[in-house]
């Protein structure tokens, strides 16, 4: 089993074009009244999460809500309590929320706002950790408080394709979709 790593998620690059496809996703997005994962993130990060957001909803199926590619019309430089209201609105109507950890992750100053208010009103929380070479390990320095949350990692099944799990450690985990349905992690 593996974290995504940049260095994965660039060789699965979908070429995610904002202009091109934001109509496309904004129409498709929209439309759903519930999301399976809330993806708080840093915007600094945003190559990396287009990336993701093709992987996990072309490949893994997976309903994903990320601010500016569902709600464009919101203006990042002029962020307003109409902006963090639209967000808790979102939160309401997503399973669970997924923190994906990087080297911009500390610099944010929403994603840690996110995670309490997920973790406060549905406890439904895992780090997505998002590394920078294959292979590389996951690191919490200065934020050890999210080794709390169970961490996500992915393997390919037998037919090749990705799955989620979510871990709390090696031996512990559940596949996302029966941790989404209430499933605990169980010993393996």
């Amino acid at each position: 089993m593996a974290l995504f790593s940049k260095e994965y998620l660039t060789k699965q690059r979908r070429y995610f074009d904002m202009k091109k496809e934001a109509s496309i996703m904004e129409d498709a997005v929209r439309s759903k009244s519930e999301f399976d994962i809330f993806l708080s993130h840093s915007y600094q990060d945003r190559d990396i999460i287009g990336d993701l957001f093709k992987v996990m909803e072309e490949e893994m199926d997976f309903k994903i809500y990320v601010d500016w590619i569902v709600d464009t019309e919101l203006d990042r430089t002029n962020v307003t309590a109409a902006t963090a209201q639209r967000l808790k609105e979102r939160m309401n109507l997503c399973k669970c929320l997924l923190f994906a950890t990087s080297e911009n992750q500390p610099k944010s100053k929403w994603m840690p706002w996110e995670l309490g208010y997920f973790d406060g009103m549905k406890e439904k929380v895992a780090i997505l950790p998002i590394v920078e070479k294959e292979n590389s390990q996951n690191r919490y320095s200065g934020q050890e408080y999210l080794g709390l949350y169970p961490y996500i990692v992915f393997q390919k099944n037998t037919e090749g394709k990705d799955r989620l799990w979510v871990h709390i450690d090696e031996m512990t985990y559940v596949e996302l979709r029966q941790w989404l349905s209430g499933k605990l992690p169980s010993i393996h």
